[in-house]
């Protein structure tokens, strides 16, 4: 006895629901602008921010920074109203750009970029601090919210197996260049 089965078969990929979002065009120069960090309180966030702050300051000394204790955690319980407030946050604060981080696991990569996303979509370049293992799917959710060119700074390597010389010093090399590249134009005036 042989039986046949019969099923329906939909195609795997839906269609696309995300419009996209306008280019947020890159800063001329930092100096004279205002800087925010956004934090989901993870991952030695802090001292990589730290590190960002103290190499931007060195190259323009009339930046501003807008700490990350000035808003609340991304990522959580609370994340989907600290997000959409973010924009109006920004704005009473005076920022032209932001660095958003850390992603280095399946739910805070997408807590960052989603974060970013929203930031970008009100006009201000963001960029995000992910883990190198989770930059793919950063970029994933970055396209899904409609960002298309997702400004990215990766941390090589996994950020909890290095001691805290490790992390300054990959957080200078590595993340600062990054972020200076994704909120800069080509022509840099200083």
């Amino acid at each position: 006895m042989s039986m046949t089965l019969a099923y329906d078969v939909f195609a795997p990929i839906g269609r696309r629901t995300a419009t996209d979002l306008p280019e947020v065009p890159r800063v001329r120069s930092l100096n004279g602008k205002k800087v925010a960090f956004v934090w989901d309180l993870l991952f030695s966030g802090d001292v990589m921010m730290e590190v960002i702050e103290r190499k931007l300051t060195g190259r323009f000394p009339d930046i501003e920074f807008v700490g990350h204790e000035n808003f609340e955690n991304i990522h959580g319980v609370d994340e989907i109203r600290v997000v959409e407030e973010l924009p109006a946050k920004l704005k009473d604060l005076g920022v032209d750009a932001a660095i958003v981080g850390v992603g280095a696991c399946g739910s805070c990569t997408p807590a960052v970029m989603r974060a970013v996303a929203e930031i970008e979509a009100f006009g201000i370049p963001a960029v995000g601090l992910l883990s190198d293992g989770f930059a793919r799917q950063g970029a994933a959710i970055a396209r899904a919210r409609g960002l298309q060119n997702p400004r990215i700074a990766t941390y090589p390597g996994v950020i909890l197996a290095d001691d805290e010389l490790t992390l300054r010093s990959k957080s200078a090399e590595f993340l600062y260049p990054a972020v200076e590249t994704g909120l800069l134009a080509a022509s840099v005036d200083v």
